[in-house]
């Protein structure tokens, strides 16, 4: 599509009004499957709290279809779409046994108003028989696999404490690619420690050139009660403010390919939890002062080169 100053990026709604002619809404679901960067004495990436990004249980309890429904009736005219993604986004959601994480793939496209099935989920987690299972769903149906690889680094990766290199992100990108996926995201993580601007751009086209399909951009933030949080406490973790943050965000964009899409631009946490940065302004005009800063440059997604 044609991007401009005052359309500067190709977002996830205008993706999905293409691909498949009206708006589309995602539901997040649940499996509610233990990360297994936090099993057999694992203690999990120091930027995350499970109970920070995990759903309420008056909307995650029961079966795919029941939250699928739930949803549904409970958003309502929020959603103002008539068709859905599913989504399975809380969790590895290709960790586990194959044959039930297949029973819960079906269950949620046989739903009559899902279009697509979106699959979260971490680049270490694709055995075999997984990558059998989502290949036979790509023959007649729309799927997509989110992954969190969050950095191209591996001195990033191994501070984070992933449990997983870089070399496993571009293996799990290359395995749904042959697996047949239509589309794959790849989660990325502006502002980590140790990693100036530059480094952040080399994982952008690292990830590109591996042949991702979108971003969804996340900013750094310090989630209560983490290693992360300590560490923050201590003073030895820096973030940005709004405005270094909008700066550094149109820089990344500037150099992404057009032909990705942009799934999300900033990240989004429970307030509850939500410790650090809190910029005490609300989503849309956070949007607003992204866009202004496009205007203001008179740039947009992929007017620049990164080499």
């Amino acid at each position: 599509m044609s991007l401009s100053p005052e359309n500067p990026y190709f977002s996830l709604n205008n993706f999905c009004k293409l691909r498949f002619g009206e708006k589309i809404a995602r539901i997040p679901l649940t499996l509610h499957n233990p990360c297994p960067n936090r099993i057999d004495g694992k203690t999990g990436c120091i930027f995350c709290l499970p109970e920070a990004y995990e759903p309420p249980e008056k909307l995650s309890a029961g079966s795919i279809t029941e939250q699928i429904n739930r949803r549904i009736d409970q958003r309502g005219s929020f959603y103002k779409a008539n068709k859905y993604i599913a989504y399975l986004q809380s969790g590895s959601n290709t960790a586990g046994n194959a044959d039930e994480l297949s029973k819960a793939y079906h269950e949620a496209l046989r739903h009559k108003d899902v279009v697509a099935l979106s699959i979260s989920t971490r680049p270490d987690c694709f055995e075999k028989e997984i990558i059998k299972v989502i290949s036979s769903l790509t023959k007649k149906n729309e799927i997509w696999v989110e992954l969190g690889v969050q950095t191209a680094h591996n001195k990033t990766l191994e501070f984070l404490n992933r449990g997983h290199n870089n070399t496993a992100s571009l293996e799990a990108i290359k395995k749904l690619k042959c697996a047949g996926v239509q589309h794959i995201v790849a989660h990325i993580i502006l502002g980590l420690p140790g990693e100036d601007e530059n480094q952040m751009k080399e994982s952008i086209k690292i990830f590109s050139d591996a042949g991702v399909d979108g971003f969804k951009i996340h900013h750094l933030q310090i989630i209560k009660n983490t290693p992360l949080h300590k560490l923050w406490q201590k003073g030895n973790i820096n973030l940005y403010n709004l405005e270094n943050y909008i700066q550094l965000l149109v820089n990344i964009v500037e150099i992404i390919p057009q032909d990705k899409i942009v799934h999300r631009l900033f990240g989004s946490s429970n307030n509850e939890y939500l410790i650090a940065p809190k910029w005490e302004i609300s989503k849309p005009k956070i949007f607003s002062a992204i866009l202004n800063e496009f205007k203001k440059r008179q740039s947009f997604q992929g007017k620049l080169k990164f080499y």
